[in-house]
């Protein structure tokens, strides 16, 4: 890098020279334009083409030729020769200081203050640190001199500064040995050395840019001339540095050039250091704003968070925390039931939201239905006999599967008018796009037409040698074919994605041929499509209801089921979810056989969405609201009942359990009472103690998960919540473009967002409280699937089965 600079340096001197300039003027030459190129971007051959136009034969800057012209443009003298060579070469010995050498930072800076040292060092490294000119001189150095000094000049150099030091050292004449008089010699030579840096101005600080802070321009500035020793700094700042950017460095720019002034010239104004000074004045007021704003910032952030850690905080020490989960029940159902029954769509969007809440529990302990069937075993009422009882589950299944149906093919209706809205939108885009496309056509360069139409218009389009001919020499006679081109395959790639669709919902194969469906017009696709949604619809209804049904043979399956469902209303459960439940053949990728799968035939949300009062929302809410605290209560009996057999399958003893649980139990048997069950193996207990006692336990099981459940939902919220808060931040400073003080608009989406936190941790922990499960409940679930009676939403899939052999991996 050197070499190149003295090289162009060297051409301008010829060029000087040339024109008969005897001092440089700075003007600015198009003959020059050249050197003005970034170095690593200058060649050899243009500048020895550029050199010899001037005179040079060479441009070796060692060669005899050019050396009084390299030692004229440095103002150096032939004696300078001898250390200006090796340069050529092998470029400024130096030392480079920044983070990554902090090890070797002390052994930098040491060597940093003597004769000819160059050490290139970021803002940052080395600062407070005093650099000694002549560099360090080594205690061992220094002792050895005071020892020959003490022993041989009979003197206190140890009382001595260092000038009086080498006084002594100088007026010293005994003989000293080999290592005193090598020391001494070294420390004459330093003193030589400091004192010719000294002469020639101390440490000199050379900066690169200016800093947006003054303060960090003056730190720099601060490294030379410390504590009395001579020193100077210089700085260099070029226009289309950062600082000049933002603040004058265009229009200081285009002065320049106004003027003709050479690039290479160095202005030293007083304007151009005034517009740096407020520069900087400027960047340090806007910085200093940031900081008294983030204070700001930080306390709407900290109120936030002291809150949720009185939140948390709370969950953590307090003994019951049902209380807690009601209220926030409370809280979410009201809104969301009067929302849904206000929508057209929502009765039956707010029961599905239900059944994906609390689903039905079937466990050996307890069942509860989930709020869908609790309304269809309203609906199914009490029958007389066995016969009545099919006929109503008959009917009630042809209901369902009519409101199911109807709900479908509305569905699929809007589905591909919306498909039909988006079709037409884009052919108006793409045609707009192909008629640019043709109008600005030309044949100046060899180019693929048939790759280019079919990135820009997104369908496949394929032309003939004979076609791109045309296309290059008469685009217009080309453009209705092109036209009808892209509609049709607009048309085929939406109907393609239509019948996919259709197909994998209803599990058919449909007599149909996209290419040829796809010519006609989207009215009448439609209704070709709707017409065989409505044959599927019909082949579905044929299939599950009448005499010869699937649910009516399910239901003369079990007999047993039927008798026991004149009187329990729990086989009456099991046989509703029976009329939900079929078989399909499906495939087993891990056999590569053919298997029956277990697979929802009909759903009762969209039947029973009709049977809501849309007007009657406080009712139906507290009636919900009802249902779920029933539902807890059928949990705590499965959390306690799974409890009891986890203690007593592990031979445990009631005096074994935390103490919190012990005080319930003492509070419901009563001291005495407790303490005679304590020590008593379970299977030595009576069915009513365990009937008192499961409560208790299932209760406390209840209240850490529900502690659990909290705890986790707040934590991951939380996390999420800082991370768009922190963009909140950082976006924020746009809305002074609008003539909006950012601080009171942070403060508004502040107070949104902690809202919507607020709403999404209580409908997350409602959306996960009914789906826990013991292990044991899980299984039996499973069993019960196994023979034909599963629920529609299992809650075991919460917890899913391990394979044998297999643990899935927690990371941390």
């Amino acid at each position: 890098m050197v070499r190149r600079v003295l090289q162009t340096l060297l051409i301008r001197h010829a060029w000087l020279k040339a024109n008969g300039i005897m001092e440089e003027d700075y003007q600015a030459s198009p003959e020059l334009a050249l050197l003005n190129e970034p170095l690593d971007k200058l060649r050899m051959s243009e500048l020895r083409k550029l050199g010899s136009k001037y005179g040079l034969t060479s441009m070796d800057l060692a060669d005899p030729s050019n050396r009084q012209s390299v030692l004229d443009i440095l103002r150096l003298n032939d004696a300078d020769w001898v250390r200006l060579e090796p340069l050529f070469e092998s470029g400024i010995p130096h030392q480079v200081l920044n983070a990554r050498k902090h090890t070797e930072e002390s052994l930098i800076i040491a060597g940093a203050g003597a004769f000819g040292a160059v050490t290139i060092a970021t803002n940052m490294a080395g600062r407070g640190v005093d650099i000694k000119l002549g560099g360090e001189l080594s205690e061992s150095l220094l002792a050895q001199v005071n020892q020959a000094l003490a022993t041989k000049g009979n003197l206190d150099p140890y009382s001595m500064n260092m000038q009086e030091r080498l006084s002594a050292v100088q007026a010293l004449h005994a003989e000293l040995d080999e290592d005193q008089q090598t020391a001494v010699t070294a420390f004459l030579d330093y003193m030589a050395n400091m004192a010719r840096v000294r002469e020639l101005g101390g440490l000199h600080v050379i900066g690169t840019e200016r800093h947006e802070a003054r303060r960090i321009d003056n730190q720099l500035r601060g490294r030379a001339a410390r504590q009395g020793d001579p020193g100077s700094s210089r700085f260099y700042l070029a226009l289309d540095d950062e600082l000049m950017r933002m603040f004058g460095g265009t229009q200081m720019e285009s002065l320049l050039q106004r003027f003709k002034i050479d690039e290479n010239l160095p202005i030293e104004l007083g304007l151009i250091a005034k517009v740096v000074e407020q520069s900087q004045t400027r960047v340090e007021g806007a910085n200093f704003d940031v900081r008294k704003h983030l204070l700001e910032y930080d306390d709407v952030l900290n109120t936030q968070r002291n809150r949720i850690y009185t939140q948390r905080d709370l969950i953590f020490n307090k003994a019951d925390l049902h209380e807690d989960v009601a209220e926030m029940l409370d809280t979410e159902l009201g809104p969301r039931v009067k929302s849904g029954l206000e929508d057209p769509d929502g009765p039956w969007k707010l029961l599905a939201w239900l059944e994906d809440v609390q689903p039905t529990l079937n466990t050996q302990w307890a069942e509860y239905p989930s709020f869908v069937f609790k309304l269809a075993l309203d609906a199914l009422g009490q029958p007389t006999d066995e016969a009545d009882l099919t006929q109503r589950l008959l009917d009630l299944s042809a209901k369902a599967v009519e409101t199911e149906n109807s709900h479908l093919l509305s569905s699929v209706s809007t589905m591909l008018d919306r498909a039909g809205a988006t079709l037409k939108e884009q052919t108006a885009e793409r045609l707009d796009s192909l008629d640019a496309f043709l109008d600005t056509l030309d044949d100046s360069q060899p180019r693929d037409l048939q790759a280019e139409l079919t990135q820009l218009l997104q369908v496949q389009v394929r032309l003939t040698g004979a076609q791109q001919r045309q296309l290059l020499d008469d685009p217009q006679s080309m453009k209705a074919q092109l036209r009808d081109a892209l509609k049709a395959g607009l048309t085929l790639n939406m109907v393609r994605r239509s019948l996919l669709t259709l197909e994998r919902r209803f599990n058919e194969t449909w007599p149909f041929k996209a290419n040829e469906l796809a010519i006609r017009p989207w009215e009448e696709i439609r209704g070709q499509i709707l017409s065989q949604v409505e044959s599927s619809l019909q082949r579905r209804s044929e299939r599950l209801l009448g005499d010869e049904g699937e649910i009516a043979r399910d239901l003369k399956a079990n007999e047993p089921a039927l008798t026991a469902g004149l009187s329990e209303p729990d086989a009456r459960l099991e046989l509703l979810q029976l009329t939900t439940r079929g078989t399909i053949i499906g495939f087993d990728p891990k056999s590569h056989r053919r298997v029956l799968k277990s697979a929802n035939r009909l759903t009762y949300i969209f039947s029973m969405a009709n049977e809501l009062d849309r007007k009657a929302s406080d009712a139906l809410t507290q009636r919900v609201l009802t249902h779920l605290q029933g539902a807890e209560q059928a949990l705590v009996t499965i959390f306690g009942n799974a409890e009891w057999e986890h203690i007593q399958n592990n031979n445990l003893l009631l005096s074994a359990l935390p103490e919190p649980t012990k005080q319930a139990m003492q509070a419901s048997f009563g001291k005495a009472g407790f303490a005679e069950i304590a020590e008593m193996p379970l299977t030595d207990l009576s069915l009513e103690t365990r009937a008192r006692a499961v409560p208790i336990l299932g209760d406390k099981a209840q209240n850490r998960i529900y502690r659990q459940l909290l705890l986790s939902t707040i934590t991951e919220s939380w996390v999420d919540y800082l991370t768009r808060m922190e963009a909140l931040r950082v976006s924020i400073s746009m809305e002074s473009y609008a003539q909006r003080d950012p601080l009171v608009q942070y403060k508004s989406e502040a107070s949104k967002m902690f809202t919507e936190l607020l709403s999404e941790v209580r409908q997350t922990v409602i959306n996960r409280m009914f789906r826990y499960l013991p292990t044991a409940a899980t299984e039996n679930a499973r069993a019960l699937r196994g023979a034909g009676v599963s629920p529609v939403n299992e809650a075991g899939a919460v917890q899913p089965a391990q394979k044998p052999g297999k643990k899935k991996r927690k990371r941390h």
